[in-house]
């Protein structure tokens, strides 16, 4: 009797034995499928990644094809009507003036257009090329200011630079001028008139400078804080005239290419609508 259990177990051995083998043979198989088909999916997708790239590369060069072959006709209708304005300044009337001037506005908006196209591709092909020198960040701030005085005094807003005179970084100046022209001209229009706008900069302990742009304005939600730096992104004001600020979504976009360029970080910061925006941004002093 126990000869015959001890066979009935070891047939039973054999059974599971045989049944184990079958199983993994069965995982051996469908092993196999899944990585033919995992091959077959990183296949596709390098192949989609290359052409994805060719109509990106594509893209980027019918767009500078374009700026380029439209920029020069802008620069001779802006010579041209530089021209007429001057030479005919006392022989046309306030009307055709008037319309040349329409005319100059809309040319220098489409240039400036093409500029920003241009260095929407140095960011997107990281080729943003910095010139750094050492900079005065007080005065160049104050240079800002100044080159936007006409819209400040417009909407009689206040401006507070709290900036350390003798302060000195290693940044690309022009760059950096960029950065808080298209900051602080978003600042005043987002804010209603007699607002306040500050500009504070301040060292760190981790080595970078923290730069602050804050206004009393219009505010943003989360979800456009969420948006706010993307290509081709607008923030709608609701103030009726700001209609002739009105942007290309392409400011905010390029001044985080080159804070970024610079190896600092941007984002905003909003309690809610109605209760102002703070852009900040750090860029490393070494």
């Amino acid at each position: 009797q126990d000869i015959t259990e001890n066979k009935k177990a070891q047939q039973k051995i054999k059974e599971s034995q045989e049944k184990l083998k079958d199983l993994n043979r069965e995982l051996e198989k469908k092993v196999m499928e899944r990585t033919r088909e995992l091959k077959e999916s990183e296949e596709k997708l390098r192949k989609q990644n290359i052409e994805l790239k060719r109509l990106d590369n594509l893209k980027n060069e019918f767009i500078q094809n374009a700026a380029h072959e439209l920029k020069t006709p802008l620069i001779s209708i802006s010579g041209y009507t530089d021209y007429l304005l001057m030479k005919y300044a006392d022989d046309i009337d306030k009307e055709v003036k008037e319309d040349l001037a329409t005319i100059k506005k809309n040319v220098n908006r489409l240039e400036k257009l093409m500029d920003q196209l241009f260095e929407v591709m140095k960011i997107d092909e990281d080729k943003i090329k910095l010139k750094r020198k050492d900079t005065n960040v007080r005065e160049l701030i104050e240079e800002c200011v100044k080159d936007l005085s006409y819209q400040i005094k417009e909407k009689n807003h206040e401006i507070e630079i709290d900036v350390d005179e003798n302060k000195v970084i290693n940044v690309d100046r022009e760059r950096l001028s960029q950065v808080f022209t298209n900051l602080i001209s978003n600042a005043i229009k987002f804010t209603k008139e007699n607002g306040r706008i500050e500009i504070i900069g301040k060292e760190r302990n981790d080595d970078t400078f923290l730069f602050k742009v804050r206004d009393n304005g219009l505010g943003l939600s989360s979800n456009e804080i969420s948006r706010l730096f993307r290509k081709f992104e607008r923030i709608k004001s609701p103030i009726k005239h700001e209609v002739k600020y009105r942007g290309t979504g392409l400011g905010l976009y390029i001044t985080k290419g080159i804070v970024n360029a610079h190896g600092g970080e941007i984002w905003a910061e909003s309690p809610g609508p109605d209760k102002g925006t703070t852009i900040l941004f750090t860029i490393p002093q070494k």
